[in-house]
């Protein structure tokens, strides 16, 4: 099996042809970089040219790195690695360390899309909601919270359905994830709707 998938990966590369994985790949990377840079609060380690193949690691003033990778994955479908990256010395060099960094690796398989997301600046905005108090409307049952999912996507409001924290509910029920700053216009609107809602908290800051 192994030598099987090394013919069909050296198969692939030789169809797509290196200068043109090569040529993807730093059209990728000169997007992200150029982008990050001018973003206010990301600070970039490692070369700051597109040249070479390696990661691309960055923190987010503010934010932990493992809430960054999960906002990403969940709001944005980017996929990335967080944390020490089995290299703690170094990370305390760099001096983040215990929480570590966000690890960005693209490749050829990368459509550009994602690249241009990353180097927009909004998913570490306040708009973005990285950087945004966060808070939770809770709800009588699944059904109504189901609802709400629905208006919030229809009406371009950021949020997440989320287990219920602990610290307000030992029910197993779910809640509304959402900045909290659109509070009162989220519970505009599930009242215009007739959403039954048990009451709204706001979240810890990380």
């Amino acid at each position: 099996m192994g030598l099987a998938g090394l013919l069909a990966g050296l198969e692939f590369v030789m169809k797509a042809g290196i200068e043109n994985i090569r040529r993807h790949e730093k059209g990728l990377t000169e997007k992200l970089l150029q982008g990050l840079q001018k973003i206010d609060g990301v600070t970039m380690y490692g070369p700051g040219t597109a040249e070479g193949s390696w990661p691309r690691f960055v923190h987010i003033r503010g934010v932990a790195p493992s809430e960054v990778g999960l906002r990403l994955d969940e709001e944005y479908g980017i996929l990335c690695r967080v944390g020490l990256h089995c290299a703690p010395a170094a990370h305390r060099t760099l001096g983040t360390f215990p929480e570590g960094t966000v690890r960005f690796g693209l490749s050829y398989l990368n459509a550009k899309k994602k690249s241009k997301k990353l180097s927009s600046g909004s998913p570490y905005s306040p708009e973005g909601g990285l950087n945004m108090p966060q808070g939770v409307i809770l709800f009588p049952s699944i059904h109504f919270a189901l609802r709400a999912e629905k208006l919030m996507k229809q009406r371009g409001i950021s949020h997440k359905l989320i287990p219920v924290p602990r610290h307000l509910s030992s029910d197993c029920g779910v809640c509304l994830r959402i900045p909290w700053e659109k509070k009162e216009e989220a519970l505009g609107i599930l009242a215009e709707a007739g959403v039954k809602v048990d009451s709204s908290h706001p979240l810890p800051e990380r």
